[in-house]
């Protein structure tokens, strides 16, 4: 693998990605910082030829799995968290986590099962077919399987620094994607471990937060099922990119996915320009009938297998969100499912220039 020229100013920093493999189309990202501790952060699915890649990659870069000191996990997703246990147990080394995370990780089985009925429960309620949620059920089932239960040894406040021998890392946690994404900062060298709270290369999809609202089985007069709920993670996704966009310049980001950025506030703030121009987009989607956000998905993303078609759902009930916020789209009580039209008073009077 070539690395991208951030990657390249990280590596003369002593931090170097490690591609791993997984089942779906993406590679994920763990990191390498040659330091005292010897530190990972994040680690891999644990799934197929994962481990081996791992184990291939640190004896190139001069070490073994056993000599991995500290591993710090970015969010609670099982492809960055699944081979946890496994590291852990080969290495002896600490795990550490933000005390959310630490909290997520200690209520396992129980959490993930809470996250994933979520998500199958909502699609339905947002109309999709039973088939579309038995797809999801089916993949959440395999993504289960290999996962991992760890137990974090070194638990961190907000704000708290991890620090190593040659560096210290903040810890910002910058929920919307997951409640437990956090950002680990290394402001005299110049870089930020992002997770998949930014990751320029790929689309940041806010996931349901089962804590996000206790009223989803109440009925509500503008549409039903506690919609309002469902879009809190975003919201909040927003909110943690504008804290992000204030980053000083020049801090290179070293993402859960993809390649490494060169200016980390900059990819915050396209990152939410990029927010509203899909929410743009979506409102041409619209028609004069009200349409739930499962029939609006089916619109602006017609090609979606069955088994990603959550990640459309998700996407689309990201972009609700900063129309409904904008007033531009409101929600309407019909056939007993959340529905949504244009806004009646601002109908045809939409400013194109964020497009």
């Amino acid at each position: 693998m070539t690395p991208s020229s951030p990657e390249r100013l990280a590596l003369a920093r002593g931090v170097h990605r490690i591609a791993l493999p997984t089942p779906m189309v993406a590679s994920v990202n763990c990191w390498l910082i040659v330091d005292r501790p010897l530190t990972l952060v994040d680690a891999g699915l644990n799934w197929g030829g994962a481990l081996d890649a791992l184990e291939l990659e640190l004896r190139r870069l001069g070490f073994a799995l056993e000599q991995i000191d500290l591993l710090v996990l970015t969010h609670q997703h099982v492809d960055h968290t699944g081979l946890a246990e496994t590291l852990l147990a080969r290495s002896g080394a600490d795990l550490a986590v933000h005390a959310r995370l630490a909290a997520w990780l200690d209520a396992l089985p129980d959490s993930l099962l809470a996250d994933d009925d979520l998500i199958a429960a909502r699609l339905g309620a947002h109309g999709a077919p039973a088939a579309v949620v038995a797809a999801y059920v089916a993949r959440m089932e395999m993504m289960r399987m290999l996962g991992s239960r760890p137990r974090p040894s070194v638990v961190l406040g907000e704000g708290e620094t991890l620090a190593l021998r040659d560096r210290s890392l903040r810890v910002s946690l910058r929920p919307g994607h997951s409640p437990t994404d956090t950002v680990l900062t290394d402001a005299a060298g110049g870089l930020a471990f992002t997770g998949d709270h930014l990751m320029p290369g790929a689309r940041t999809t806010p996931y349901l937060d089962p804590d996000a609202g206790s009223d989803r089985d109440a009925g509500s007069d503008r549409g039903g099922a506690g919609w309002e709920a469902d879009l809190a993670p975003a919201r909040a996704l927003r909110a943690s990119l504008g804290r992000t966009a204030a980053t000083p310049p020049g801090v290179l980001g070293l993402p859960g996915h993809g390649d490494g950025f060169a200016d980390v506030g900059a990819a915050a703030r396209e990152a939410l320009a990029s927010q509203q121009r899909r929410a743009l987009r979506l409102l041409d989607r619209f028609d004069a009938t009200p349409l739930t956000a499962w029939e609006l998905t089916t619109r602006a993303y017609p090609r979606l297998t069955p088994s990603r078609a959550f990640l459309g759902l998700l996407e689309v009930l990201a972009q609700l969100s900063v129309l409904l916020d904008e007033g531009l789209v409101e929600a309407v009580a019909s056939g007993g499912r959340p529905r949504f039209r244009r806004a009646q008073a601002r109908a045809g009077r939409v400013s194109r220039s964020a497009a």
